[in-house]
């Protein structure tokens, strides 16, 4: 991925939140009103508390590291800050994919049970 622009790197981010809230979504319009909420005991609820699930993604937005500081502006600076901004956003990128999986492996058994 070093060789992505920053650019495109938070474009497959936001391609992969923003394609998971409406994969979510799309689940649980299928869903009926009472789903299996908890798999163990058997307890039924509202679909609508399912509805923060789809919340999930978003955590990827938030940046993983700060940006260094520097107070000169040269080449090192730059390069430094652009090294940090594209860690950062590997790492949201992983995250994304984590919280993909977390929330459509929800969606998919609740809409299966």
């Amino acid at each position: 991925m070093k060789h992505f622009s920053l650019t495109t790197l938070k474009w497959i981010r936001n391609g992969i939140v923003w394609g998971t809230m409406l994969l979510g979504f799309i689940c649980w319009l299928y869903m009926p009103s009472e789903v299996l909420i908890h798999l163990e005991s058997g307890r039924r609820g509202s679909k609508l508390a399912l509805l923060i699930v789809l919340l999930l993604p978003l955590f990827a937005m938030i940046p993983a590291t700060d940006k260094p500081e520097f107070h000169v502006q040269d080449a090192y600076a730059e390069q430094e800050t652009e090294r940090a901004q594209r860690n950062s956003l590997i790492i949201n990128i992983a995250f994304a994919v984590l919280l993909a999986a977390v929330v459509l492996g929800i969606m998919i058994t609740v809409l299966c049970k």
